[in-house]
């Protein structure tokens, strides 16, 4: 009986923990949404929003709001860095191309660093991508 209770009560707490976790994530959104239509937006506020959007696998969106933010801060680190993971996972493959390759011109080091992150990896078993990685390596090494 104590065992069953015990259960119960631990089933009660996640569902209560996914029901709270659901809430504040939308509660983040709401917020997120409301600061980039009040056109005070800058490019972290983008960029933030897009990776919530992300985290729902609303990559289309996500993608749109870290262009928003490298419109506003073209060398805005994180928002390049999110843009091509979201691009990748969506499997929009010559948006990422087109990311990525802007990015070895950009910022070579980065963009290596990029093909080395899991999400990224999977692309270098396509010949424009591994070209790619080794065209970022030669240019980081400079």
């Amino acid at each position: 009986m104590l065992v069953a209770a015990i259960a119960l009560g631990a089933l009660y707490l996640l569902a209560w923990n996914r029901i709270a976790g659901a809430n504040a994530s939308s509660r983040a959104l709401d917020e997120l949404e409301a600061l980039i239509a009040s056109d005070h937006a800058d490019a972290n506020t983008w960029d933030a929003y897009g990776h919530k959007l992300h985290e729902l696998k609303r990559y289309d969106r996500a993608i749109a709001a870290y262009r928003k933010a490298l419109e506003l801060e073209p060398l805005h680190r994180e928002a390049r860095i999110h843009c091509a993971i979201a691009l990748v996972q969506s499997g929009d493959r010559e948006g990422s191309f087109a990311h990525m390759s802007h990015l070895v011109l950009a910022d070579p080091k980065l963009a290596e660093d990029l093909f080395e992150l899991p999400e990224l990896r999977e692309c270098l078993a396509d010949a424009r991508f591994a070209a790619l990685a080794k065209e970022a390596h030669v240019q980081a090494m400079d």
